[in-house]
């Protein structure tokens, strides 16, 4: 009978939710890391002509666009001169064309790989002005295919699918990828996932605590009527 309350204690405290002894520092980093770093932001927006208008109407309903360029190719030439010393590092250390439109991607994924490179031959930091200049110059530089892909798909069926990377996906997923979060039709895409994210969690969670009881129950039912 001893053996038989145990073993019920013990599977009831493995069926019974429980919570998280460890619980998530939301602390912000100390403002200390940040002094003396200058910001980039004026040479920046000097150096750059930006488009911050580009709109598409989706369902609708309008949706403001990623900032971009006004010349792609024009902001192109000027990070080239004013990031050279990085640039060149980049391309020295990875064996790396001349930065142009048809790799600017290899430089962006290096641009990140290089922090952790441990066989990196520079001393490169992610702090450096230089860097941070040139990251953010890859991020608006990245909106142009971004929109155009949006444009591309605008008027398109969006249960249709579409070959990206390899891979089908559906037009209204791709679009979804392509926005900012806070665009309309993004916002919707999203908050339609998560609610079928939890519907199935909900789901699988409900089958689970069956799946257990039964498992249960069997458990017990051997132990009070062997043989069973």
């Amino acid at each position: 009978m001893k053996k038989f309350i145990s073993i019920v204690i013990v599977v009831s405290m493995l069926i019974i939710p429980g919570q998280s002894i460890f619980a998530k520092n939301a602390k912000q980093e100390s403002d200390s890391s940040t002094e003396h770093v200058v910001s980039i932001k004026p040479e920046f927006d000097k150096m750059f002509e930006m488009n911050d208008s580009k709109t598409v109407k989706l369902k609708g309903v309008t949706n403001k666009m990623f900032i971009e360029f006004k010349s792609q190719d024009d902001a192109l030439n000027k990070v080239k001169i004013k990031c050279a010393d990085l640039i060149g590092k980049l391309r020295q250390q990875y064996g790396l064309a001349e930065l142009s439109e048809a790799n600017w991607e290899e430089y962006y994924g290096y641009l990140h790989a290089v922090l952790d490179d441990k066989n990196s031959k520079f001393n490169i930091n992610e702090d450096d002005y230089e860097y941070r200049l040139l990251r953010s110059f890859f991020d608006i530089y990245e909106n142009k295919y971004k929109n155009d892909i949006v444009d591309k798909l605008a008027f398109k069926n969006l249960s249709a699918k579409v070959m990206i990377n390899g891979k089908y996906r559906q037009v209204n997923e791709v679009i979804a990828n392509n926005l900012p979060y806070d665009a309309p039709f993004a916002e919707e895409y999203y908050s339609n996932e998560r609610e079928q994210v939890d519907v199935e969690r909900e789901n699988l969670s409900k089958k689970s605590n069956s799946t257990v009881n039964i498992m249960v129950a069997v458990f017990i039912a051997q132990i009070l009527f062997p043989g069973f």
